[in-house]
Formats: structure tokens, C-alpha cells, sequence
């Protein structure tokens, strides 16, 4: 189901807003821009949303880097932070708008990588991913012991950094070569 919002916080310029008002969706003037949902849409978003068991955030809802349009971004942001739905958050605009509250320990689970997030729900291979399970084998004595993931995370730093030296010390490197 696609919900589209109701209502429309417009202005003349997205940084020098002399004129910011709420319009019907459909209703923007030509020489106006949207620039975030207005109430209408807030409360209808939140009514969706309040029986949701898993909610995927990619992006803020408005032009967040301007100070006039975060409204919506957080509202729902508090307003999903309550709910006991599993919050996956994606994208560094949306991570940011949510750090910026405090609410980072509310989600379940956050990640900057907003293109790599929706490319991993399309089902698309994503190079990382590959890399680690091309190598699971090196990575395997790993699962067998006590390490925390940040060790593991510098474990596999450091073992595609050796990958690389090796390769440059052995042979050239060539432009779009993948490790």
C-alpha cells in the first residue's frame, strides 16, 4: 500500500524561506517546492503506523537541513520510538535526524548506508556481503570464540588490508581491480 501525504509545508526557497505555509498536496503553486508533510499527513502517518510490527525509514520526510521542515522527520521519529515494531533506519540524512534526538538506542537496528539498505531488500548482491562470504572460511575460527563483532570488524580490516598490500608488493594494482 502506498500512502501519499494529504498535506504539504511549501516555501518560495528551500534556504530562504519568505513565505512557508501548508497547502493540499495536489494544490502546490509553480513557484513553490514541497519541503515537508504537513499535520494532516503527520497524523495520518502515525495511524498507519501504530499497529506496525516492522517499519523500514529511508530518508526525512521534509528538507531536514533546514531547521523549518524537520517537523515531521521528528515527530514520527518520536513517534516510532515508542511503538514495539522493529525500526530498521536507513540512510545518513535519517540516522542523523535520529541521533540528533538521542533516540539511536530506541531502533532496532541503524544504518548509513541508505542505498545499500534498499538495494538489500531489492535482493541485489551487495559487494560486502560478497567479500564476506567469498572468505567465510577465514572468518570461520571467529564464530568459535568470544570476540566481540568490533574485534571481528577489525580482523576483517586488517585482513583486506594485508590482501591489498600483498597484491601491490607482488603485482600492480590496476583501476577497478576488486579484492
Amino acid at each position: 500500500k502506498l500512502v501519499l501525504p494529504k498535506d504539504i509545508i511549501i516555501s518560495n526557497d528551500r534556504d530562504q524561506n519568505d513565505k512557508i505555509e501548508s497547502v493540499n498536496f495536489d494544490q502546490i503553486p509553480k513557484n513553490m517546492i514541497g519541503l515537508d508533510i504537513g499535520k494532516t499527513s503527520i497524523d495520518q502517518f502515525k495511524e498507519i503506523l501504530k499497529d506496525a510490527k516492522t517499519i523500514i525509514w529511508n530518508g526525512p520526510l521534509g528538507y531536514y537541513e533546514n531547521d523549518n521542515f524537520v517537523k515531521a522527520t521528528n515527530e514520527i521519529a518520536k513517534f516510532i520510538s515508542e511503538l514495539k515494531a522493529t525500526t530498521i533506519i536507513g540512510g545518513g540524512d535519517c540516522v542523523a535526524a535520529i541521533e540528533k534526538l538521542g533516540l539511536e538506542n530506541k531502533m532496532t537496528h541503524i544504518s548509513t548506508g541508505g542505498g545499500a539498505t534498499l538495494e538489500l531488500l531489492e535482493g541485489k548482491e551487495l559487494p560486502g556481503i560478497r567479500a564476506l562470504q567469498d572468505n567465510m572460511v577465514s572468518f570461520s575460527w571467529f564464530l568459535k570464540t568470544n570476540l566481540t563483532i568490533d574485534l571481528l570488524l577489525l580482523f576483517i580490516y586488517f585482513y583486506f588490508l594485508t590482501k591489498t598490500l600483498y597484491k601491490c608488493y607482488h603485482s600492480t594494482i590496476e583501476i577497478g581491480d576488486e579484492y
